[in-house]
């Protein structure tokens, strides 16, 4: 029983990592796991591996699968040890990477399975609930602690664990660096914009109106192998370009990719959105604006591509 469950383990964890269109966490978790009082089985510590897999665009929700071990756990009032083995799967909501510290909460169950059991402690099915926080020390690397409470179907015990654990973020299909964009001038001479900041998307591309309806029209006599990013929009954008010193904050992210959403604000007419670069977060922005009441005549229409967009005052 227990190499199949280890071997289980092992093939969910390689066929996450196999993955590459996601992006996938591995961790390595220590901790310590408080029995229920009406259980024969001691306090110990305890050890464990396992795999995240997040959708790529933003690290926010994940199907966790992963083991833990506690060797030699003792009974109370028998003269007798057993190993403990959990394997369990959680479904993983993250956080926005706003800030270092990124909270979690997991929901999920699994099956624990004892060496040498006794009357009144068996192998059993459980579910579990926890909460959790990272530190990002790196764009790859975090550490973390979290608690959880583990129901079991069986005895009807209530177990608890507090785990430390260190992550390292590996995969997915996009590119983490994002790249100087190139753009042509009026005398079709390339223009390098990078800087400590991306520069507005209309500074940086060509910019062809075309009406609403023909999102495909055939522009000449500039050639697509000249210009990297051709960027199309209706004849009526929403945004006006301004000065001032207050912006929408559409997403803020440490280490996933923002092209996406950038080109997706740039579809719906907001040709002024801004990836900025700040203690070493990637923040999404449109503007700027003169005044928080400018900026709010166009909160509502940005909040309809990202619900949680906000304003706030200067770079």
């Amino acid at each position: 029983m227990k190499k199949i469950i280890l071997t289980l383990s092992l093939m969910a964890v390689t066929s996450l990592m196999a993955n590459d269109t996601m992006r996938t966490e591995v961790d390595l978790t220590a901790g310590y796991n408080k029995f229920d009082s009406a259980s024969w089985l001691k306090n110990t510590t305890l050890f464990g591996i396992r795999a995240t897999m997040y959708e790529t665009e933003v690290n926010k929700y994940g199907l966790q699968v992963g083991y833990e071990g506690m060797p030699g756990v003792k009974y109370e009032k028998v003269s007798k040890e057993t190993d403990l083995h959990r394997v369990y799967s959680h479904v993983v909501i993250d956080g926005e990477e706003e800030y270092s510290i990124v909270p979690s909460l997991f929901l999920g169950g699994g099956y624990e399975y004892l060496t040498d059991e006794i009357k009144g402690e068996v192998s059993q099915g459980f579910v579990d609930l926890g909460i959790g926080f990272k530190y990002h020390v790196t764009e790859n690397i975090n550490v973390g602690i979290e608690t959880r409470a583990i129901g079991k179907f069986n005895t009807r015990d209530l177990d608890f664990n507090v785990n430390l654990a260190l992550g390292y973020m590996l995969g997915g299909k996009y590119e983490e660096k994002v790249e100087p964009i190139f753009a042509l001038d009026a005398n079709e001479v390339k223009i390098d914009t990078a800087d400590d900041y991306i520069q507005p998307l209309q500074e940086r591309a060509t910019i062809i109106k075309v009406p609403a309806e023909d999102n495909y029209a055939t522009v000449s006599p500039v050639s697509s192998s000249d210009v990297v990013n051709t960027i199309v929009v209706d004849e009526a954008p929403r945004y006006t370009a301004s000065t001032g010193n207050y912006y929408i904050q559409v997403a803020a992210y440490r280490s996933t990719p923002t092209q996406p959403l950038v080109n997706k604000l740039v579809r719906n007419g907001y040709s002024n959105t801004t990836v900025q670069y700040k203690n070493g977060k990637k923040l999404i922005v449109v503007g700027p604006f003169s005044s928080r009441e400018e900026a709010s005549l166009t909160l509502g229409g940005v909040q309809s591509v990202k619900a949680d967009a906000f304003i706030r005052r200067g770079k």
